[in-house]
């Protein structure tokens, strides 16, 4: 990630970032210590780059990892501070930039939370109202944990 900020290949060190929380997330690994927060605060910092198609990946970017964040946050049980986005409005944002693959993600990670949490009723909801997402799940793991989380929420509706 450092490296691509300091070359200016900040795409890159976006989804360096992006793959890290993802598997920090998905291994239970925790979130924290200085080079963690460095590594965050140096992509907030170029997140201001003006043009549009770079605009508009670092906001898909900045949604991602901002999902992950929220994630963390449910698991700690920490509340979200007024001024931040929920998981609505980050999909709010996602429909709005017709970020379809961004939409998957942040559906999925929504969906997890609530099997977790035992969150049947409004887990069947979520499966219902984000439609067809799998399509749009590229990572091969996001797919297969989609259709596990699918099926657990299937069978306790039995």
């Amino acid at each position: 990630n450092r490296l691509g900020m300091e070359c200016g290949d900040i795409e890159s060190a976006g989804f360096n970032l992006d793959f890290y929380l993802a598997r920090a997330y998905y291994s239970g690994c925790q979130i924290g210590g200085k080079a963690v927060t460095e590594f965050i605060d140096g992509h907030i910092k170029y997140q201001n780059i003006e043009g549009g198609h770079s605009q508009r990946f670092h906001i898909t970017s900045e949604l991602d990892i901002e999902s992950y964040f929220l994630a963390f946050k449910k698991l700690r049980g920490v509340e979200i501070q007024e001024d931040e986005r929920d998981f609505d409005g980050i999909l709010a944002v996602a429909n709005q930039i017709g970020n379809k693959s961004l939409l998957g993600n942040i559906y999925l990670i929504q969906l997890d939370l609530k099997v977790f949490f035992g969150e049947w009723e409004e887990a069947a909801e979520m499966l219902h109202s984000a439609g067809n997402v799998q399509d749009a799940l590229f990572a091969k793991y996001s797919g297969v944990r989609w259709t596990i989380l699918e099926a657990d929420i299937y069978l306790i509706q039995l």
